[in-house]
């Protein structure tokens, strides 16, 4: 009973932690910013989605599984030009972008500073590499369940 359940909630409790990672980035770039945070919040429903339902059907159910390195890949190149094209026009490391006082550009309600770009880039660093893990790990797993022999120091009975 508990794993059939496990099985019907875990897609919603997946689709519910990105909305509310999502929301986390959005919300959070305007104080202390959370990418970490929200990148956490993305790789635990998607641990859960993994360990409920299987490897095999949650890497089909989740094609972005397997693209994960190169989200991680893309929030490093992200985060680290955030953090040092300032360098490169002759200004401190992570010097904010438009500075105090100047006008912030928008979309929609969300304002556009590097703040919240370097928060995007942290999600996609965290949330890609933890995913990367989770695949890595349920992929050795998956390999030494399949293999059909016994453990060394183990009756095949036992």
């Amino acid at each position: 009973m508990t794993a059939a359940l496990a099985r019907r909630f875990a897609p919603l409790l997946l689709a519910a932690s990105v909305m509310v990672a999502l929301a986390t980035v959005v919300k959070g770039y305007s104080s202390t910013g959370d990418g970490f945070a929200a990148g956490v919040i993305v790789a635990l429903g998607t641990l859960v989605h993994f360990v409920a339902l299987g490897r095999d059907f949650s890497v089909q159910a989740l094609p972005a599984v397997t693209r994960a390195p190169a989200l991680a890949a893309i929030g490093l190149v992200v985060t680290l030009g955030v953090a040092f094209v300032p360098v490169a026009l002759g200004e401190p490391p992570l010097t904010h972008w438009p500075p105090p006082g100047a006008e912030v550009p928008k979309v929609g309600s969300v304002e556009i500073a590097t703040a919240f770009l370097f928060d995007l880039g942290v999600f996609a660093l965290v949330s890609g590499a933890v995913l990367s893990a989770v695949g890595l790990v349920a992929s050795l797993g998956r390999g030494a369940r399949g293999s059909g022999t016994p453990r060394a120091g183990r009756r095949a009975g036992a």
